[in-house]
């Protein structure tokens, strides 16, 4: 079967996105029988042979728009044209912005017959909207591009047949809004998080962020507790990743304290993870979690709100770390009962609770077989030992003409 993915944030992501889609591009590398291309926006066309059935194609996208480093697609007719050639038997759209309305429109026009789903990696109308619209600057105007946001997003996703999503959670969200045929498919974690798990002794006191520096992550709630956390003695804490706050971990001097900024290779994430015993993870928007499970796989002990996807792991394992969201003291003071818990009971808890999730290989799987029983063919039970599959050398079509 042939499937296409558009998500215009790839370009330049370095968070679950980009995980979400390189756990998928490694998946359909080891299962030629099937054809994968991911579209998203680049400076200028590009067509990227990763294997002989794996392609990256990326179209002109506009600066600026979208954030600082984040490219808006704009050529949607070269991915029509794109479409219509290769005809896909599944087409995902993975963002909310105009990827939903090419969809429809290209449905429409016929260039997409095959089974039409929506990704949703985010809830960007309680995430991004709505905190902007109706805080404390609320004003006519802001009200009226909510509700203008809420319409057009809402139109578009009634009209895409399927949704798919990562987390009960979000499912629910999405339910009460309307949205219908919602499938949930968690997340998988890497194996060398597994695979290199440590069981954490009490009287550890290193702690880890790592995530997108970024208002929506809870770092307003971190940049509080960061020097009040540091007073105590023997603590450390580390900081990974980057985004609009990081201007704040850089020029922040502690000899306990280290910005690291964003590390790509998984290898080196892994150490860092390992070198830590309780990963902060206080945003409440979270539609999933995907380092939080990492951090839980590898031992770590995991502070986290009581929304989102973080708050349904922790709540599904009875933690005793999940801390009212947004409330600052609430996250001090769980870190501090984390700080003083049986790390080693804790931790261990950790990577059993990790264990109830499948590997990104398995993960992937279940997603593909379930579209393949939409589009009407056959699914292929995906196990551990399809992993050392090999690739075969048969070449795939040339989508750069």
């Amino acid at each position: 079967m042939i499937f296409v993915d558009i998500n215009t944030f790839y370009y330049a992501s370095d968070g679950g996105v980009k995980t979400f889609y390189d756990a998928k591009i490694e998946w359909f590398k080891k299962h030629p029988e099937h054809q994968y291309i991911l579209v998203f926006p680049g400076p200028r066309l590009k067509v990227e042979k990763l294997a002989p059935n794996v392609h990256k194609v990326q179209v002109f996208g506009v600066k600026g728009i979208i954030g600082k480093n984040r490219l808006l697609m704009a050529d949607y007719w070269k991915v029509l044209k794109l479409v219509r050639k290769v005809k896909p038997d599944v087409v995902e759209v993975g963002d909310p912005l105009l990827t939903p309305f090419f969809a429809i429109f290209a449905r429409r026009l016929g260039a997409i017959k095959g089974v039409l789903y929506s990704f949703h990696h985010s809830n960007p109308l309680h995430t991004y909207v709505y905190p902007w619209a109706y805080g404390e600057k609320s004003n006519i105007f802001k009200r009226f591009v909510a509700w203008l946001s809420t319409t057009a997003y809402l139109f578009s996703h009634l009209h895409i047949p399927y949704s798919m999503v990562a987390s009960q959670t979000l499912k629910q969200t999405l339910g009460k809004m309307g949205i219908k045929n919602i499938e949930v498919k968690p997340f998988g974690v890497q194996d060398i998080f597994l695979n290199h798990s440590r069981i954490r002794a009490s009287g550890e006191k290193r702690l880890l962020f790592a995530g997108r520096l970024e208002h929506e992550k809870g770092i307003y709630l971190l940049k509080k507790v960061i020097p009040r956390l540091l007073e105590i003695d023997g603590v450390h804490i580390t900081v990974m990743g980057k985004g609009a706050h990081e201007n704040f971990f850089k020029t922040f001097k502690h000899p306990c304290f280290q910005y690291l900024g964003y590390i790509e290779d998984r290898n080196k994430v892994e150490s860092i993870y390992r070198q830590n015993s309780i990963f902060l993870a206080p945003g409440p928007f979270e539609t999933f979690g995907i380092g939080v499970l990492e951090a839980m796989a590898n031992g770590m002990i995991i502070v986290g709100p009581n929304q989102g996807g973080t708050g349904e792991i922790l709540a599904a394992m009875n933690s005793p770390f999940i801390f009212a969201a947004h409330n600052v003291d609430a996250f001090y003071e769980t870190i501090l009962k984390a700080l003083d818990s049986d790390l080693e009971q804790e931790s261990n808890r950790s990577i059993k609770k990790s264990k109830d999730f499948n590997t990104w290989e398995i993960a992937i799987g279940q997603m593909i077989d379930f579209y393949i029983q939409k589009g009407g063919g056959t699914p292929k039970v995906v196990k551990q030992s399809q992993a050392k599959k090999k690739v075969n050398e048969q070449e795939s079509p040339d989508f750069a003409a």
